[in-house]
């Protein structure tokens, strides 16, 4: 049986993948600042119900509060600035509690890149890495 040919009483699983970008925080717009927004941010993000999300121009305290508003998710990303958490990320997160655990690890290898773009020292390699980095 081919990796394509569907397995009868079997639907494979779906994975749900969305990208948003938050909009500067830090910036005062009016009506279009943070504070007035980030309730309806929460709320499409919420709807989205994406098992894996992108997110652009996110800072430390949009991220926080986003989370504190989805459970169930958990993010990874480095702050622009420092590399670590100062400026704006593009955050990844993930819908920690459902099951895609070689996609999830996966992302884990991939923002743990530094920021030159090299893959981080490691001991041991995965499954998931090898896919990633062809090792």
């Amino acid at each position: 049986m081919s990796a394509t040919t569907p397995v009868p009483g079997h639907e494979p699983p779906i994975l749900r993948v969305a990208s948003f970008n938050i909009r500067n925080g830090i910036a005062w717009d009016g009506l279009d600042s943070w504070p007035l927004r980030r309730p309806a941010t929460a709320a499409t993000i919420a709807g989205l119900d994406a098992d894996l999300l992108g997110l652009q121009e996110v800072y430390g305290f949009q991220q926080r509060y986003l989370l504190r508003r989805l459970p169930g998710y958990a993010a990874t990303g480095a702050g622009r600035t420092d590399g670590r958490s100062r400026g704006e990320r593009c955050a990844v997160l993930t819908a920690s509690a459902r099951s895609f655990p070689a996609l999830i690890c996966g992302i884990a290898v991939v923002c743990s890149m530094n920021m030159t773009g090299t893959r981080p020292d490691r001991t041991s390699g995965s499954a998931a890495e090898s896919a990633l980095y062809g090792t």
